[in-house]
């Protein structure tokens, strides 16, 4: 019995094979073997995940999609017999093995050594040793019910054999089948194989418990399964090819006999038996697409076409855009920009009958601008009429050139909308060439004259004048930012590029008419049979010529240059005169030849996505002019094929600093074939360079086209003469320089006194630190002329770095151990101890790290674009840098908990010294780690504003030092109000040679410390002055309220003596 929780994977599962079986059926024909017996535990459908891209199936750790459902990795596995001691072999345990009055046994084996006659299975049952028994060398053989066959086949040493094994109990017919090979014959036992035996792999049964290891197996056995029925040579076939692993025995298969595995086996995966590729990528991504739009609806995929990204959405449903390319919206949601434009575009989303998601034709009129938008409708209703003359196409002509000529386009589908309205005038122009002949016979011979061609030679020029108007002003640096919007980058320069080729062959039809008119003429030939023009950005060159005088082509020749001012040095192209050497059509007449150039284009066509970064950024772009030629014969034979002779071009590098590693490429266009898109792309295939003259490029290509040359723009070995980005600026610089004089002027100050206590000392260590840090970091940073040297002030940055923070954490520790020893030793804050350990933990251990990390690291420790760490390895910075400041704040942690917990045992006097110094700790370790964290973002990131940031928080460490460690500072105060005692002293006429010495705490609290009847009365130090000098003065003697100030500054002063000493 079982509730009905126990019905939901079943059910689950017929669902599954419901919409697996019309797959299943038009993958495998054998349908009553494909997945009809299969574990669920090891074939279980997927979780559909809605991708933009398309549906995924998601089929958890373990398993994967195998074009038809998730299958677990352990299906395609094998078991590895080694050796035949000791003992190993495999047993059916998950089920009674079945009675079977026919049977077809197939698996893949492999024999690592044909000599041994190892038992591939065996099935024994009660007393019956082996009933069914098969062996590996020398020749395999098998027994049936204690019959022995011996097939003569012999097993080849590692390599993998399909075999299938079939018999029938009412006839004894046993078939066999090793990859393909036949054999056959007859059992005279016609009996029921019993069920409930012991059936093994790898081992044949000796006694009741035990196993003849002289026959145990050596190899490898895979995907063995038994039917309960004879297969056919056809489904034999269809398992031995099967990639997805869906047959699966009805009686026995192969994942039921992975729990029985004994002694020293060893299962493994992938079984290794499917050499080929089962199936593409695009053929999961087909079936799993198919399988979840049947299981929850079609869909059509994320698409980018017309320059807007249409995201993916339910078929039978349409999706529109609100905002258009190119459309800025103000923070009140009002159009900036193009105010022109009415912000909406619509698509439609189909269903096919195969249950797929398909494309309609996209509806963008309204996110075009206003004036081209009724330009558009203009050409759409003159040039879709019935009958369309010459002058029509040459007006819209004209209209579209000064439309380019006025207009700027900042909006990508403005931009794609020209070139849609330039195509449809160009295709337009082709419909209207024609060429009326006249055609007689004088009954013996037919003849055949040229009448009249449409439209004329003039016509033809002047609509190619307006073209290349159009071409040029569209290519106009004032369109730079239509250009770059385009989506994907470079497909609408793609697509001019195509309706420039289209436009060739007019013009080349056309020109042949002309020359079949005899409009145009040569003194000796057809020399005169051209079309020449430059702009800017475009340059042209048609010619035609005689196919039995053909002469070859160079562009731009001396006509050019001498009459239309095509400069050579911005690129040329040639063909040579044995290009048509192959060429056999009798139809062929004349030969059409084509050259373009253009400059400024290699910016709209890149040869990667724009916004990549890194080495894809850096290699393989296009750093040339773009040039092309065109071959167009009258009837339309395609001489890309039947060239005899290479196309030369060379072209001049745009950038030639630092390149290398020059490519010859070649435009593949790109197509939209219903769904599929196909991108544009530059390709090397059929084009070599032949030479590098440094500043250009000599090339070869077999087929014409479109033509460039890639470079990258960096070298590996050349590091001298790479440009560096700006490290630092006037912030920068400010913040370094202001930081290192205040905690320098900390230091000299800290010197001129004189101070003595191990707070200073660490105050002097740590600004010593800071100061260093700071110049090396200001003048080395950038030092790329010298190698060396630029490695010196690398490891230099990077040990003073350490040190800094070294020093901050000495601080801590020194609070900490005052604090905590004043406590246990229930007297005043003292300091004890060597400044050794100070030292050691300041200057040595750092310079250990940063030995240890250059010599383990070496070359890879310094980074290529500046005097520092690389950033591959600037975790050896951040990582020890991080280490010691967790260390310094769990110290001041503890410090402030223990201070905390034990102040009321101290004056208020020393409790507020004790909190300056944990104030200055801060206030140090965040200004430090702020200024450093934007030290390091300002080296990756050259941003004006990061730079800035980290002058002023350099700037504010330095003044914030010079604040707590020298103004704040209780010793040097201490100090000073010790001088400023000796100077009252001195004027009231006190001159002790003793008491001079100011340098120290003990000197100065030496004029303070005194018995209080002594600063009262001032009797005895006057004789004494007295007795000195010889000479006798009046004294004015104190007020009471003289003397009570006195002694209130004399005690003031003693406790700030006592604080000094201790700290």
């Amino acid at each position: 019995m079982f509730g009905m929780t126990d019905l939901f994977p079943f059910f689950e599962w017929i669902s599954v094979v419901y919409f697996l079986l019309p797959i299943a059926s038009s993958i495998a024909p054998p349908s009553r073997l494909y997945g009809r017996k299969c574990l669920q535990s090891y074939y279980t459908p997927p979780k559909c995940i809605d991708h933009p891209a398309g549906y995924g199936c998601d089929c958890g750790p373990g398993f994967h999609w195998n074009t038809v459902m998730c299958m677990s990795t352990a299906v395609d596995s094998r078991l590895e017999f080694k050796r035949q001691e000791p003992v190993r072999y495999t047993l059916l345990l998950s089920k009674a093995f079945p009675s079977l009055s026919q049977f077809t046994v197939v698996f893949w084996v492999k024999v690592m050594d044909s000599s041994i006659n190892g038992t591939i299975l065996s099935y024994k049952h009660k007393s019956n040793l082996d009933l069914l028994l098969m062996r590996s060398g020398p020749t395999l053989w098998f027994e049936i019910f204690g019959e022995g066959f011996d097939t003569g086949f012999k097993f080849r040493r590692n390599t993998w054999y399909h075999v299938a094994w079939t018999w029938e109990a009412h006839d004894g017919n046993w078939t066999l089948h090793v990859n393909g090979g036949f054999y056959n014959g007859t059992n005279g036992q016609q009996k029921s194989v019993p069920s409930g035996g012991e059936f093994v792999l790898g081992q044949s049964s000796m006694r009741e418990f035990d196993f003849d290891t002289q026959y145990a197996f050596v190899g490898d056995i895979a995907h063995l399964h038994i039917w309960s029925f004879v297969l056919t040579s056809e489904e034999i076939n269809a398992v031995q090819n099967g990639c997805t692993l869906m047959y699966c025995g009805d009686a026995v298969q192969w994942t039921e006999l992975r729990s029985g595995t004994r002694g020293s086996m060893r299962m493994r995966w992938p079984s290794g038996t499917v050499k080929q590729q089962c199936f593409t990528e695009e053929k999961v991504a087909i079936t799993c697409n198919k399988y979840c739009s049947d299981l929850i609806g079609a869909q059509c995929n994320q698409q980018t076409v017309e320059n807007i990204e249409w995201s993916r959405t339910p078929a039978v449903k349409n999706i529109s855009i609100s905002v258009c390319p190119g459309t800025i919206k103000d923070k009140s949601g009002h159009l900036m920009g193009n105010k022109t434009v009415s912000e909406i575009a619509t698509r439609p989303c189909y269903v096919t009958a195969e249950n797929e998601g398909e494309w309609g034709k996209p509806e963008i009129n309204n996110c075009i601008s206003e004036p081209l938008r009724k330009l558009k409708y203009k050409f759409q209703k003159s040039l879709f009429a019935t009958v369309v003359n010459e002058s029509t196409i040459l007006d819209l002509s004209r209209e579209l050139c000064n439309h380019t000529d006025k207009n700027a386009y900042t909006n990508p589908i403005d931009v794609a909308a020209v070139i849609d309205l330039l195509e449809m005038i160009v295709n337009t122009q082709a419909e209207v060439i024609m060429l009326e002949v006249v055609e007689w016979s004088d009954g013996r011979q037919n003849y055949a004259r040229a009448q009249e061609v449409f439209p004329t030679l003039e016509e033809t020029k002047e609509f190619m004048e307006i073209v290349a108007d159009i071409v040029n002003n569209l290519l106009n640096q004032k369109n730079r930012e239509g250009w770059q919007a385009t989506q994907p980058a470079g497909t609408e320069a793609d697509n001019l590029l195509q309706v420039i080729k289209t436009f060739a062959r007019v013009l080349g039809r056309s020109l042949n008419y002309q020359v079949t008119d005899g409009s145009v003429k040569g003194t000796f030939g057809f020399e005169q049979a051209y079309f020449k023009l430059a702009r800017n950005r475009i340059e042209f060159s048609l010619e035609v010529q005689w196919v039995e005088d053909f002469q070859g082509t160079y562009f731009p020749n001396k006509v050019d240059t001498a009459q239309y001012s095509i400069q050579p040095r911005y690129g040329s192209i040639e063909i040579s005169d044995r290009l048509l050497e192959l060429t056999n059509s009798s139809n062929t007449a004349f030969v059409k030849i084509s050259s373009l150039r253009f400059r400024g284009m290699a910016g709209i066509l890149p040869n990667h996505d724009p916004k990549s970064t890194g080495m894809e950024a850096k290699e393989d772009n296009v750093n040339t002019p773009i040039i092309a030629m065109f071959i167009f014969p009258v009837d339309d034979l395609d001489l890309s094929r039947n060239l005899s002779s290479l196309i030369t071009y060379t072209l001049p590098y745009s950038d030639t600093f630092n390149i290398s590693n020059p490519e010859c490429v070649r435009l593949v266009h790109g197509k939209i074939n219903g769904t599929r898109i196909k991108m544009w792309q530059w390709t090397r295939e059929g084009c070599q360079l032949m030479r590098d003259m440094g500043k250009s490029g000599t090339c070869t290509c077999s087929s014409p086209g479109i033509f460039a040359i890639t470079t990258d723009m960096y070298n590996d070995n050349w590091n001298k003469g790479e440009v560096h980005p700006l490290l630092m600026n006037f912030a920068s610089y400010t913040g370094c320089a202001s930081s290192a004089v205040l905690c320098l002027l900390t230091y000299l100050l800290h010197i001129y006194f004189r101070t003595s206590s191990n707070t200073a000392f660490l105050h002097k260590n740590m600004s010593v630190s800071i100061v260093f840090s700071q110049i090396v970091f200001m003048v080395g940073i950038d030092r790329y002329e010298n190698t060396l040297v630029c490695h010196v002030f690398a490891v230099m940055l990077h040990y003073f770095f350490l040190t800094t923070f070294s020093w901050l954490m000495n601080e801590a520790f020194n609070l900490y151990t005052v604090i905590t020893y004043s406590v246990h030793s229930h007297g005043g804050l003292s300091e004890s101890g060597s400044s050794l350990r100070y030292h050691i933990i300041g200057w040595v251990i750092p310079g250990v790290l940063v030995g240890a990390f250059v010599g383990s690291q070496r070359e890879s420790y310094y980074n290529p674009a500046m005097c520092w760490v690389s950033w591959d390895n600037i975790w050896l910075c951040i990582g020890p840098a991080a280490g010691i400041l967790l260390v310094t704040i769990m110290v001041l942690i503890f410090t402030a908990k223990e201070h905390n917990e034990n102040s009321y045992t101290k004056s208020e006097k020393t409790n507020k010294f004790i909190l300056n110094i944990m104030k200055a700790l801060w206030t140090q370790v965040i200004l430090i780690t702020v200024f450093w964290s934007f030290a390091f973002v300002s080296l990756k990131m050259t941003d004006r504003i990061i730079k800035y940031l980290f002058g002023l928080f350099g700037f504010l460490q330095g003044v914030f030092f010079i604040v707590f460690y020298f103004l704040l500072h209780e010793e040097i105060r201490g100090i000073m109000k010790g001088m400023q005692k000796k100077q009252s002293l001195v004027i009231q006429g006190y001159n002790d040679q003793e008491d001079r010495t100011t340098d120290s705490v003990s000197a100065s609290c030496h004029l303070i410390e005194k018995e209080p009847v002594e600063v009262v009365t001032l009797e005895t130090k006057a004789r004494r002055r007295r007795e000195f000098r010889g000479k006798k003065k009046p004294r004015r003697q104190k007020s009471e309220v003289e003397t009570i100030l006195g002694e209130r500054e004399e005690e003031e002063m003693t406790s700030d003596c006592e604080m000094i000493t201790s700290l």
